[in-house]
């Protein structure tokens, strides 16, 4: 089902760098770091898997925790950088704009599939989705 938001699971995590592990916060909702997906950063194609981290150190943060944290998009060849969606020209295109809660592709898949199960095809208000394809891709797999 990855495949519907443009991941590809390799099977074994990828490891974060340095410059993501300073920053680095735990998402307990998601167990590995083991799926990709190509971002367009700076007109250049970029394989790179996700983490969630902090934009400050919690020393510094003196307001609501998600103010302070984002999406981190890590390169799969190692480099020590990440990007932030921002960065990016393709975010949206590639986790879709179902839901607005996208740190992962995990969390992205479950909140997916939870609408695709709790609403169906039509959405909660029967208006559809902004990206539909991803809500039949779950229906007819469970199919």
């Amino acid at each position: 089902m990855y495949s519907l938001i443009h991941f590809t699971i390799t099977g074994s995590d990828f490891p974060l760098p340095p410059s993501v592990l300073e920053y680095h916060i735990t998402n307990p909702d998601v167990e590995h770091h083991d799926a990709y997906a190509t971002f367009c950063i700076n007109g250049e194609n970029i394989d790179c898997f996700t983490g969630f981290v902090a934009t400050k150190h919690y020393s510094e943060v003196h307001s609501d925790f998600f103010t302070y944290s984002t999406t981190a998009l890590i390169p799969v060849d190692g480099t020590d950088i990440y990007y932030t969606p921002e960065d990016t020209s393709n975010f949206d295109e590639v986790f879709g704009t179902n839901i607005g809660y996208v740190i992962d592709p995990e969390e992205c898949m479950a909140d997916n599939f939870a609408y695709a199960m709790a609403y169906g095809i039509g959405g909660q208000d029967g208006q559809g989705y902004p990206n539909p394809e991803i809500i039949q891709g779950i229906i007819d797999y469970l199919k």
